[in-house]
Protein backbone atom coordinates (compact mmCIF):
# COMPACT_ATOMS: atom_id res chain seq x y z
CA UNK A 1 0.00 0.00 0.00
CA UNK A 2 2.84 2.65 0.60
CA UNK A 3 4.68 1.55 -2.37
CA UNK A 4 1.24 2.54 -3.68
CA UNK A 5 1.10 5.71 -2.38
CA UNK A 6 4.56 6.52 -3.39
CA UNK A 7 3.85 5.69 -6.80
CA UNK A 8 0.80 8.02 -6.87
CA UNK A 9 2.41 11.02 -5.36
CA UNK A 10 5.50 10.50 -7.87
CA UNK A 11 3.07 10.92 -10.59
CA UNK A 12 1.55 13.60 -9.13
CA UNK A 13 4.30 15.82 -9.04
CA UNK A 14 5.52 14.85 -12.32
CA UNK A 15 1.97 16.24 -13.79
CA UNK A 16 2.77 19.33 -11.97
CA UNK A 17 6.30 19.78 -13.09
CA UNK A 18 7.61 19.91 -9.64
CA UNK A 19 10.94 19.27 -10.70
CA UNK A 20 11.24 22.11 -13.06
CA UNK A 21 10.18 24.57 -10.41
CA UNK A 22 13.02 22.85 -8.11
CA UNK A 23 15.54 23.66 -10.61
CA UNK A 24 14.45 27.55 -11.08
CA UNK A 25 14.94 27.39 -7.20
CA UNK A 26 18.44 25.75 -6.87
CA UNK A 27 19.58 28.17 -9.96
CA UNK A 28 19.51 31.17 -6.79
CA UNK A 29 21.55 28.80 -4.75
CA UNK A 30 25.46 29.81 -4.18
CA UNK A 31 26.51 26.53 -2.52
CA UNK A 32 27.42 23.24 -3.99
CA UNK A 33 25.56 21.95 -0.69
CA UNK A 34 22.84 23.61 -0.61
CA UNK A 35 21.90 23.02 -4.36
CA UNK A 36 21.96 19.66 -2.98
CA UNK A 37 19.30 20.45 0.11
CA UNK A 38 17.27 22.24 -2.64
CA UNK A 39 16.95 19.22 -5.27
CA UNK A 40 15.90 16.66 -2.56
CA UNK A 41 13.13 18.93 -1.04
CA UNK A 42 9.37 17.42 -1.79
CA UNK A 43 6.22 18.77 -0.58
CA UNK A 44 5.61 19.34 2.76
CA UNK A 45 2.01 18.29 4.41
CA UNK A 46 2.56 18.77 8.28
CA UNK A 47 0.54 22.10 8.96
CA UNK A 48 3.40 22.95 11.95
CA UNK A 49 6.45 22.46 9.35
CA UNK A 50 4.59 24.03 6.79
CA UNK A 51 4.49 27.24 8.89
CA UNK A 52 7.84 27.24 10.13
CA UNK A 53 9.16 26.66 6.73
CA UNK A 54 7.20 30.02 5.47
CA UNK A 55 8.72 31.44 8.37
CA UNK A 56 12.10 30.76 7.37
CA UNK A 57 11.64 31.87 4.07
CA UNK A 58 9.63 35.00 5.32
CA UNK A 59 13.07 36.05 7.21
CA UNK A 60 14.96 35.73 4.54
CA UNK A 61 12.93 37.96 2.44
CA UNK A 62 13.40 40.65 5.15
CA UNK A 63 17.14 40.51 5.60
CA UNK A 64 17.60 40.55 1.55
CA UNK A 65 15.19 43.66 1.78
CA UNK A 66 17.39 45.24 4.71
CA UNK A 67 20.73 44.41 3.64
CA UNK A 68 20.18 43.39 -0.02
CA UNK A 69 22.57 40.17 -0.03
CA UNK A 70 23.70 37.54 2.28
CA UNK A 71 27.79 36.71 2.59
CA UNK A 72 27.95 33.61 1.50
CA UNK A 73 31.18 33.28 -0.46
CA UNK A 74 34.05 31.02 0.29
CA UNK A 75 32.27 28.04 1.34
CA UNK A 76 32.87 24.65 -0.11
CA UNK A 77 30.83 20.85 1.00
CA UNK A 78 33.84 20.29 2.80
CA UNK A 79 32.27 16.46 4.35
CA UNK A 80 34.29 14.47 2.06
CA UNK A 81 36.90 15.92 3.55
CA UNK A 82 36.25 15.43 7.23
CA UNK A 83 35.07 12.11 6.34
CA UNK A 84 38.04 10.76 4.98
CA UNK A 85 39.92 12.57 7.94
CA UNK A 86 37.82 10.42 10.80
CA UNK A 87 39.20 7.27 8.61
CA UNK A 88 42.70 8.29 9.55
CA UNK A 89 43.44 9.73 5.73
CA UNK A 90 45.71 12.27 5.23
CA UNK A 91 43.87 15.51 3.51
CA UNK A 92 45.74 17.55 0.79
CA UNK A 93 46.39 21.51 1.33
CA UNK A 94 43.95 22.31 -1.13
CA UNK A 95 41.20 20.54 0.77
CA UNK A 96 42.84 21.39 4.13
CA UNK A 97 42.69 25.24 2.87
CA UNK A 98 38.66 24.48 1.63
CA UNK A 99 38.14 23.84 5.25
CA UNK A 100 39.68 26.89 6.85
CA UNK A 101 38.00 28.84 4.06
CA UNK A 102 34.47 27.20 4.67
CA UNK A 103 34.79 27.97 8.43
CA UNK A 104 35.84 31.41 8.10
CA UNK A 105 32.75 32.15 5.57
CA UNK A 106 31.06 30.49 8.91
CA UNK A 107 32.15 33.33 11.06
CA UNK A 108 31.62 35.96 8.39
CA UNK A 109 28.22 35.16 8.11
CA UNK A 110 27.12 34.55 11.55
CA UNK A 111 28.77 38.02 12.17
CA UNK A 112 26.32 39.22 9.64
CA UNK A 113 23.18 37.89 11.40
CA UNK A 114 24.14 39.10 14.25
CA UNK A 115 24.86 42.50 12.91
CA UNK A 116 21.19 42.52 11.32
CA UNK A 117 20.02 41.87 14.56
CA UNK A 118 21.41 44.07 16.22
CA UNK A 119 20.90 47.29 13.19
CA UNK A 120 17.61 46.56 12.20
CA UNK A 121 14.12 46.56 13.95
CA UNK A 122 13.31 42.67 12.14
CA UNK A 123 12.88 39.58 14.14
CA UNK A 124 14.64 36.48 12.56
CA UNK A 125 14.10 33.98 15.23
CA UNK A 126 14.96 30.92 13.12
CA UNK A 127 17.95 32.72 11.49
CA UNK A 128 19.13 33.44 14.88
CA UNK A 129 18.86 29.70 15.91
CA UNK A 130 21.06 28.52 12.80
CA UNK A 131 23.35 30.95 13.60
CA UNK A 132 23.53 30.15 17.44
CA UNK A 133 23.98 26.11 16.36
CA UNK A 134 27.16 27.26 13.97
CA UNK A 135 30.00 25.13 15.94
CA UNK A 136 33.10 27.55 16.99
CA UNK A 137 35.94 26.47 15.01
CA UNK A 138 38.02 29.63 15.08
CA UNK A 139 41.63 27.71 16.67
CA UNK A 140 41.03 24.63 13.68
CA UNK A 141 40.96 27.75 11.25
CA UNK A 142 43.95 29.19 12.80
CA UNK A 143 45.85 26.47 13.04
CA UNK A 144 45.32 25.94 9.53
CA UNK A 145 46.12 29.22 7.76
CA UNK A 146 49.60 28.92 10.10
CA UNK A 147 50.82 26.19 7.61
CA UNK A 148 48.48 26.53 4.18
CA UNK A 149 48.11 29.96 2.17
CA UNK A 150 44.67 30.80 0.61
CA UNK A 151 46.26 29.29 -3.11
CA UNK A 152 46.67 25.99 -0.99
CA UNK A 153 50.03 25.78 -0.68
CA UNK A 154 51.77 24.48 2.34
CA UNK A 155 53.82 27.76 3.85
CA UNK A 156 58.03 27.50 4.57
CA UNK A 157 56.54 29.00 7.96
CA UNK A 158 54.68 25.39 8.69
CA UNK A 159 57.54 24.20 10.52
CA UNK A 160 60.83 25.44 10.89
CA UNK A 161 62.27 22.23 9.61
CA UNK A 162 60.35 22.64 6.51
CA UNK A 163 62.00 26.45 6.59
CA UNK A 164 65.34 25.23 6.74
CA UNK A 165 64.96 22.75 4.23
CA UNK A 166 63.47 25.02 1.22
CA UNK A 167 66.28 27.40 2.30
CA UNK A 168 68.54 24.69 1.55
CA UNK A 169 66.53 24.18 -2.01
CA UNK A 170 66.90 27.61 -2.58
CA UNK A 171 70.61 28.33 -2.21
CA UNK A 172 71.70 24.86 -4.07
CA UNK A 173 69.17 24.77 -6.49
CA UNK A 174 70.89 29.14 -7.14
CA UNK A 175 74.68 27.31 -7.44
CA UNK A 176 73.52 25.06 -9.71
CA UNK A 177 72.13 27.48 -12.13
CA UNK A 178 75.14 29.78 -11.94
CA UNK A 179 77.46 27.18 -12.98
CA UNK A 180 75.42 26.37 -15.61
CA UNK A 181 74.60 29.86 -17.22
CA UNK A 182 78.45 29.94 -17.04
CA UNK A 183 78.31 27.65 -19.69
CA UNK A 184 75.86 29.85 -21.35
CA UNK A 185 77.50 32.64 -21.52
CA UNK A 186 81.00 31.03 -22.09
CA UNK A 187 82.68 31.63 -25.36
CA UNK A 188 82.33 28.26 -26.98
CA UNK A 189 78.21 28.47 -26.02
CA UNK A 190 77.30 29.28 -29.31
CA UNK A 191 79.04 27.03 -31.38
CA UNK A 192 78.22 23.88 -28.61
CA UNK A 193 74.80 24.98 -27.44
CA UNK A 194 71.79 24.82 -28.99
CA UNK A 195 70.09 27.97 -27.09
CA UNK A 196 72.08 29.46 -23.90
CA UNK A 197 69.45 28.60 -21.45
CA UNK A 198 69.23 26.40 -18.42
CA UNK A 199 65.72 24.40 -18.05
CA UNK A 200 64.73 20.85 -16.64
CA UNK A 201 64.69 17.42 -17.34
CA UNK A 202 63.38 14.76 -14.88
CA UNK A 203 63.41 16.74 -12.24
CA UNK A 204 67.47 17.69 -12.94
CA UNK A 205 68.81 20.76 -14.14
CA UNK A 206 70.01 20.78 -17.57
CA UNK A 207 71.57 22.36 -20.74
CA UNK A 208 70.30 21.95 -24.01
CA UNK A 209 74.06 20.29 -25.95
CA UNK A 210 74.33 20.40 -29.93
CA UNK A 211 74.44 16.18 -30.21
CA UNK A 212 78.14 16.15 -31.75
CA UNK A 213 79.38 17.99 -28.38
CA UNK A 214 77.65 15.81 -26.04
CA UNK A 215 81.06 14.67 -25.52
CA UNK A 216 82.58 17.83 -24.25
CA UNK A 217 80.78 18.02 -21.25
CA UNK A 218 80.25 14.82 -19.76
CA UNK A 219 77.59 14.09 -17.82
CA UNK A 220 74.20 12.57 -18.33
CA UNK A 221 71.78 12.38 -21.00
CA UNK A 222 68.88 12.75 -20.03
CA UNK A 223 66.54 13.89 -23.04
CA UNK A 224 66.87 14.76 -26.75
CA UNK A 225 64.80 17.22 -29.19
CA UNK A 226 62.54 15.05 -31.75
CA UNK A 227 65.74 15.60 -34.51
CA UNK A 228 67.86 14.10 -32.42
CA UNK A 229 70.04 17.45 -32.56
CA UNK A 230 69.74 18.53 -28.91
CA UNK A 231 70.96 16.66 -26.09
CA UNK A 232 69.73 17.42 -22.34
CA UNK A 233 72.92 17.15 -20.37
CA UNK A 234 73.79 17.42 -17.00
CA UNK A 235 77.00 18.15 -16.77
CA UNK A 236 79.42 16.12 -14.74
CA UNK A 237 80.14 19.34 -12.60
CA UNK A 238 76.65 19.58 -11.50
CA UNK A 239 75.71 16.10 -10.78
CA UNK A 240 76.50 16.26 -7.20
CA UNK A 241 74.60 19.06 -6.63
CA UNK A 242 71.68 18.60 -8.66
CA UNK A 243 71.95 14.62 -6.49
CA UNK A 244 71.86 17.08 -2.97
CA UNK A 245 68.61 18.79 -4.63
CA UNK A 246 66.88 16.35 -5.29
CA UNK A 247 67.88 14.63 -1.54
CA UNK A 248 66.18 18.32 -0.23
CA UNK A 249 63.25 17.79 -2.05
CA UNK A 250 62.22 14.69 -0.52
CA UNK A 251 63.23 15.89 2.68
CA UNK A 252 61.09 18.23 1.63
CA UNK A 253 58.02 15.82 0.63
CA UNK A 254 58.64 14.01 4.05
CA UNK A 255 58.21 17.28 5.88
CA UNK A 256 55.47 18.18 4.20
CA UNK A 257 53.24 15.09 4.83
CA UNK A 258 53.80 15.09 8.20
CA UNK A 259 52.31 18.53 8.62
CA UNK A 260 49.75 17.69 6.57
CA UNK A 261 48.40 14.22 8.57
CA UNK A 262 49.20 16.75 11.77
CA UNK A 263 46.73 19.00 10.25
CA UNK A 264 44.47 15.90 9.38
CA UNK A 265 44.42 14.52 12.62
CA UNK A 266 43.33 18.13 14.11
CA UNK A 267 40.39 18.02 11.75
CA UNK A 268 39.35 14.27 12.88
CA UNK A 269 39.00 15.69 16.21
CA UNK A 270 35.96 18.04 15.18
CA UNK A 271 34.88 15.89 12.15
CA UNK A 272 31.41 15.97 13.58
CA UNK A 273 31.56 19.81 14.19
CA UNK A 274 32.25 20.22 10.27
CA UNK A 275 29.46 17.95 9.49
CA UNK A 276 27.17 20.09 11.21
CA UNK A 277 28.43 23.45 10.20
CA UNK A 278 28.33 22.74 6.24
CA UNK A 279 24.52 21.17 7.15
CA UNK A 280 23.37 24.44 8.77
CA UNK A 281 25.27 26.50 5.78
CA UNK A 282 23.14 24.22 3.17
CA UNK A 283 20.23 25.15 5.02
CA UNK A 284 20.28 28.77 4.72
CA UNK A 285 21.78 28.89 1.26
CA UNK A 286 18.40 26.87 0.52
CA UNK A 287 16.28 28.93 2.34
CA UNK A 288 17.69 32.29 0.71
CA UNK A 289 17.43 30.75 -2.63
CA UNK A 290 13.73 30.45 -1.91
CA UNK A 291 13.38 33.62 -1.23
CA UNK A 292 15.65 35.22 -3.87
CA UNK A 293 13.42 32.81 -6.10
CA UNK A 294 10.29 34.08 -4.59
CA UNK A 295 11.21 38.13 -4.96
CA UNK A 296 12.08 37.24 -9.00
CA UNK A 297 8.81 36.03 -9.61
CA UNK A 298 6.93 38.38 -7.10
CA UNK A 299 5.59 35.90 -4.71
CA UNK A 300 3.73 36.64 -1.41
CA UNK A 301 3.69 34.46 1.87
CA UNK A 302 0.37 32.43 2.14
CA UNK A 303 -1.74 32.39 4.76
CA UNK A 304 -2.36 28.88 5.74
CA UNK A 305 -4.77 26.98 7.78
CA UNK A 306 -4.96 23.36 9.27
CA UNK A 307 -9.01 23.49 8.01
CA UNK A 308 -8.65 22.26 4.19
CA UNK A 309 -9.82 25.62 3.42
CA UNK A 310 -8.05 26.73 -0.14
CA UNK A 311 -8.54 30.08 -1.64
CA UNK A 312 -6.27 31.51 -4.30
CA UNK A 313 -6.01 34.67 -4.92
CA UNK A 314 -4.99 36.40 -8.19
CA UNK A 315 -2.63 32.82 -8.08
CA UNK A 316 -0.67 32.07 -11.65
CA UNK A 317 1.60 29.00 -13.22
CA UNK A 318 4.65 29.31 -11.60
CA UNK A 319 6.43 28.00 -15.00
CA UNK A 320 4.85 30.74 -16.89
CA UNK A 321 6.71 33.81 -17.12
CA UNK A 322 4.96 36.51 -15.26
CA UNK A 323 4.19 38.70 -17.86
CA UNK A 324 2.53 36.19 -20.01
CA UNK A 325 0.87 34.29 -16.90
CA UNK A 326 -3.21 34.99 -16.46
CA UNK A 327 -4.10 35.15 -13.22
CA UNK A 328 -6.79 33.21 -11.65
CA UNK A 329 -9.35 33.17 -8.15
CA UNK A 330 -10.02 29.49 -7.31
Amino acid sequence: MKGSVQTLESRVLQTLEYNKIIELVAEHSTFSAGQTLIEQLTPESNYSDVVRLLEETDEALAILRLRGNVPMGGMKDIRPHAKRAQMDGMLSSVELMEISSTIRASRILRQFIEGVIEDEDVSIPHFTAIKESFPILTDLEREINHSIDENGHVMDGASEKLRSIRQGLRTQESRVRERLESYTRGRNAAKMLSDAIVTIRNDRYVIPVKAEYRSHYGGVIHDMSSSGQTLFIEPDAVVQANNEIRNLKVKEQEEVERILIELSQSVQVVAHDLFVLVNLLAEVDAILAKAKYGTAHKYTKPNVNDKGYIRLSQATHPLIPVQEAIANDI
